[in-house]
């Protein structure tokens, strides 16, 4: 990937992601928020439900699946194995679903369907992230589904 392609895709993470603590803010705790600096285990502190992870996927509207990761391009656990928060967000074109992290966790080995697949951008080695494939109705149960309130940034 090139870096004017990464640098987009951070800038539109990071407004879902902000998105995400106001509405923390409003209805959770409203002393959420980002911080100081970005760290990989989660994306918001938010003390009333611990942390949380924030990631958006922009293909579920076309495939019907979260793409879960699991492994950066580098083979490093990333992703669901690495975070640390306490509540996890997935975010597609048209839902916002929250949920407890572990709650996810279950979900994706109960899955009948899942399947790993290579995902996300092509590094300059030719490298890509790896993850889980899990459709939307098996994730669904476990979370409390909102409608997105924000809109798609494109790429």
């Amino acid at each position: 990937m090139r870096d004017s392609e990464f640098k987009k895709k951070i800038s539109r993470a990071r407004r879902v992601e902000r998105e995400i603590m106001k509405w923390y803010r409003k209805n959770v705790d409203e002393t959420a928020r980002m911080p100081a600096q970005n760290v990989k285990e989660y994306d918001i502190i938010c003390k009333k439900v611990g942390n949380v992870e924030v990631k958006e996927d922009r293909y579920t509207h076309k495939t019907g699946n979260y793409a879960i990761e699991v492994e950066d391009a580098s083979g490093s656990p990333s992703g669901i194995k690495m975070t640390t928060a306490e509540e996890f967000v997935l975010v597609d074109w048209e839902n916002v679903l929250i949920m407890k992290t572990d709650a996810l966790k279950y979900a994706i080995r109960q899955s009948k369907r899942k399947y790993k697949v290579k995902m996300g951008y092509t590094t300059l080695d030719g490298e890509r992230a790896k993850g889980w494939l899990v459709p939307k109705e098996d994730i669904t149960g476990v979370a409390t589904v909102l409608e997105r309130w924000f809109p798609v940034w494109q790429e």
